[in-house]
């Protein structure tokens, strides 16, 4: 559940943010002076109170003065530097997610995690959302990457290009990768997400299902839905079960729910009598799914999720067995190796976590 500490911050992590952006791309340069605290508010149909504490903050890190009577002007480039503080916050990037970033299953846990380790070592965290080119954009002028980024970066849900990771190294930020990284020289954290694949495959032949099928991302284009999909065949070719192809369903990050609905009625048409689905929606749309056409869960299908959500356990009738992936540790391993790499840049990378199978209703026959 998202801590109210966590809300506040964003809100002012969202001034912050979009002040150093419009410094990053050029719009306001040192000595400018920026637009009011009023009009800023009503840009971004944020409360006053909330852009006072924004501002501030960039104050005390240095990267605007104000100036009683004349207004809020970018600091010079040499007294940004001289005023950078011994302790600079952390900065974690991620794409837009559907559900907010607070509200998204992967991301809110993760953030949590990052959030809960920087506090003991009393250190802010900064949120960024990327949008497209945003990432390439912020790094383009060294200079203005260790403004934008002066502790160091998480980046979640977005694979570094080894040209990106190149340019946080040559403005001297360090950085850490969640998930699979695009190019071995990217510290990396992530979960052993074969094992998870292994772990669900596994239950599931124990249950007796000999027909199995899968629900997934885009494979060609997550490789943890790769590892996962290959610990998953694996189990059942260590029982000399075969996972076909056609039994193995991608469907988009975020589908419309009628998208969503006709994969479920697709993989159903299939026949499989066990199937591992991604997400947390997915798996409550095949459950409505099954409902609708007699499909008893788990006699005829045995369902597990890979993710695992509150809803999955208490709302969901029968309650969903799932892979649950150690999301807050995720965030914490990810801190404390930013903050490994910012004392010594050739520190290895933790172990993958690892994720632990939940058995519930959906999945047991025997």
């Amino acid at each position: 559940m998202e801590s109210k500490l966590l809300r506040a911050a964003s809100k002012t992590e969202q001034v912050s943010d979009y002040v150093r952006k419009q410094i990053a791309k050029g719009r306001f340069g040192p000595g400018d002076c920026l637009v009011g605290e009023r009009q800023l508010a009503q840009q971004l149909g944020i409360s006053l109170v909330t852009v006072r504490r924004g501002m501030k903050q960039l104050a005390e890190e240095g990267v605007i003065e104000r100036v009683q009577g004349k207004g809020t002007f970018v600091r010079e480039v040499e007294a940004v530097a001289a005023a950078a503080p011994a302790n600079p916050p952390i900065s974690l990037a991620y794409p837009a997610v559907a559900a907010g970033v607070h509200g998204d299953v992967f991301l809110g846990p993760v953030i949590d995690g990052v959030q809960e380790e920087l506090m003991q070592a009393g250190l802010v965290l900064h949120l960024h959302g990327l949008n497209g080119q945003a990432l390439l954009d912020a790094l383009a002028d060294p200079v203005k990457a260790r403004g934008t980024f002066p502790g160091g970066v998480i980046v979640v849900n977005h694979r570094m290009t080894p040209k990106e990771a190149g340019l946080l190294g040559e403005a001297g930020i360090p950085q850490v990768q969640i998930g699979t990284p695009t190019a071995e020289s990217i510290p990396f954290v992530d979960v052993d997400h074969f094992r998870g694949g292994f772990l669900a495959g596994l239950h599931l032949v124990q249950q007796g299902c000999r027909r199995p099928a899968l629900l997934l991302g885009k494979v060609s284009e997550q490789p943890y839905c790769q590892e996962i999909r290959r610990g998953f065949s694996s189990a059942f070719e260590a029982h000399g079960i075969q996972v076909s192809d056609e039994m193995c369903l991608e469907k988009p990050v975020f589908p419309e729910l009628s998208e969503l609905a006709g994969l479920c009625q697709s993989l159903l048409a299939k026949k499989p009598d066990g199937v591992l689905v991604m997400g947390d929606t997915a798996p409550l749309t095949l459950l409505n799914i099954c409902r609708e056409q007699g499909v008893a869960v788990p006699e005829d299908l045995a369902l597990v999720s890979y993710n695992d959500s509150p809803l999955l356990e208490s709302q969901a009738q029968p309650s969903v067995t799932a892979v649950s992936q150690p999301l807050m540790e995720l965030g914490r391993a990810s801190a404390r190796l930013l903050l490994k790499l910012r004392q010594n840049s050739n520190v290895p990378g933790p172990p993958l976590l690892q994720p632990e199978l939940k058995v519930r209703d959906s999945s047991v026959r025997l």
